[in-house]
């Protein structure tokens, strides 16, 4: 059912990506939207091989990456030490302000299926950027 509401939202298509470098925030635009932090084994004729994703988040693209890109900046300290050690890039995708929290909280569930080792923060409130509330979740 997951899979069908994904697919009605056309949230899988149409990803922008770059590194996770600082210097690339100049690719990321300052919209609001969804995003993945992203670690690619190897890239085979612009297919990636090995994908894992480590984050799902979502805010003022822009921000956010800068956030994810700066050690100091960063507010999670598992995917901090991940950025530290790895290549990691920012997958990421316009979307409405309505949407986005839904979405968000969707994609935590079925990514932490794939991997228990998200690096999202488990049991403790997110406050959500685009408005300023906390959210209790048992799956961050």
């Amino acid at each position: 059912m997951l899979k069908i509401k994904l697919k009605k939202l056309n949230i899988m298509n149409d990803w922008k990506k770059t590194k996770l470098n600082y210097i690339k925030s100049k690719d990321v635009p300052s919209e609001n939207g969804i995003y993945l932090v992203v670690k690619v084994k190897e890239w085979i004729y612009d297919i990636p091989m090995g994908l894992e994703v480590v984050y799902v988040g979502i805010g003022n693209l822009k921000n956010r990456f800068k956030d994810h890109s700066s050690i100091i900046r960063e507010h999670n300290h598992k995917l901090a030490g991940k950025i530290q050690k790895e290549k990691l890039e920012f997958w990421f995708k316009k979307y409405q302000k309505p949407d986005l929290k839904d979405l968000e909280d969707r994609l935590i569930i079925e990514f932490t299926k794939a991997n228990p080792n998200l690096t999202n923060i488990l049991g403790k409130p997110k406050i959500n950027h685009l408005n300023n509330k906390g959210a209790n979740s048992n799956v961050r």
